[in-house]
Parts: C-alpha cells; structure tokens; sequence
C-alpha cells in the first residue's frame, strides 16, 4: 500500500510541476500580447489593464509549481529523484520560448523587438547549459550505468588504500619476498663458532695450556662456554687435542 501512495505522489507531483509551468507560461503570453506589462488599482490612472485573473494565476502558479515539486522528490525513489533537476531547464527554456516568439513576432508589429530578444536568449542559455550536466547524471542514475571515467579513478584509489595481504615473516637465513606494503626484512646470518683445538701438551703440560685458553678467553675469542668446555678437556686429556 505505502508503495503504491508513493507512486500516486510522484506522479501527482510530476503531474502539477507540468501544469503549473504551462499556467505561469500561458499567464505571461496574455501580459505580452498587451505589450508585455499591465497593471490594477492603485489612484493612479491605469493604461494596460491585466487580463482577467492573471494578477492570480502568476503567484499561484510559481507556488503551485514549489509545492508539486516537494511532493514529487518526497514519493519518489532514490533512482528517479535526478528528474527533478529538469523542472529548472523546463521553466527557463518555456519562458525563454516566450520571449523570442515575441521578439520576432511582437504584436505590435515592426522589426525584431529588443526587449523580448535579450531576455529570450538569457533564458534559453539558462535553461539549456545545465542540460548538459543534467541529462548524462540523470541517465547513469535511471539505468544504474556507471562510467568508466569514473569508475578508473575510483578503482584506482580503492587499491592504493587497500588492506596488503599478511606477507610471511622472515625467519632467521628465510629469503621469502616481502609482499606490497611490506619493509622486507634484512637476513640475518650468524658465523659458525671456530673450533678450538687444543694441540699436544708434551708430558702433560696442562698449566700452559690453561694458561693459553686463559688468555684467548680475555680477548674475547672463546666464550665462557667453549672456555669451559676446552679447559675441561685439557685437565681430563692431558697430552691429547680437543
């Protein structure tokens, strides 16, 4: 039911916005057969009197006009709203019409009437140059159609900001390759330990030898694990290498 009052709205709307800009344009075509301007009351002498009811029908019709074009945007979809950038052409290029058919056709006859033609042409170009953003957008949004001029750049952003993918982490000698948006870490090699050889200690020389392990372990060339090690060997293999 709320969508088929929504479909009546819209075309209620659509409906009034077309028949108050045909009111407003029929109202201004009786003003200009008269010479284009009238007037009523007033102390003051009048020489153009205003065809009947135009004084009503022109604010009418502006507000008419106002008042179907709310009701349209509110019943209407989201898909079909862009139509109701077309009330503006539509009234600018009617009243534009207006003037240029009486700038070439005044009633009072002559040559081409200067006053109707600069505002004729004002209107038309009014009416005319928004058309050229408003029919494209209107379209792509009533058919669903995207362009391609806007999808590229759109398409492009969306994968500069991007989440990266979760690239492996890079173990100790790994050479995976790092994936997009990834610093790659530098491979970290440690030097194989040099064995420490402990030569003969000719008839059990076993000080010298500690002596000597001593000092490689001050100078920082054995750990305390391999001093220990290599000590320990030398005191249970007197005269042997390790």
């Amino acid at each position: 039911m709320g969508r088929v009052l929504r479909l009546v709205g819209s075309l209620v709307g659509i409906a009034g916005v077309a028949f108050s800009i045909t009111l407003l344009s029929r109202s201004m075509r009786s003003v200009q057969k008269i010479g284009g301007f009238c007037a009523e009351g007033g102390p003051y002498q009048i020489q153009h009197h205003c065809p009947k009811g135009v004084t009503g029908l022109l604010p009418l019709s502006i507000v008419g006009g106002l008042l179907f074009l709310a009701l349209f945007a509110v019943c209407v979809s989201a898909r079909g709203r862009p139509v109701i950038f077309l009330a503006w052409p539509a009234l600018f290029l009617t009243l534009g019409w207006n003037f240029l058919d009486y700038a070439f056709n005044p009633p009072s006859g002559g040559g081409v009437s200067v006053g109707n033609l600069i505002p004729g042409v004002l209107f038309i170009l009014m009416g005319g140059v928004p058309l050229v953003w408003i029919i494209p957008s209107m379209w792509k949004a009533l058919t669903g159609a995207e362009d391609d001029r806007d999808a590229a750049p759109a398409t492009a952003m969306s994968n500069l900001f991007a989440k990266p993918t979760s690239a492996p982490v890079n173990t100790l000698g790994s050479t995976a390759a790092p994936g997009p948006w990834t610093i790659p870490t530098p491979t970290v090699t440690t030097p194989a330990p040099t064995p420490v050889t402990t030569p003969s200690t000719g008839s059990g020389d076993v000080a010298s030898e500690l002596e000597r392990l001593a000092s490689l372990h001050r100078r920082g060339e054995l750990t305390d694990t391999e001093y220990e090690d290599a000590k320990r060997r030398a005191i249970q293999t007197p005269g042997g290498s390790t």
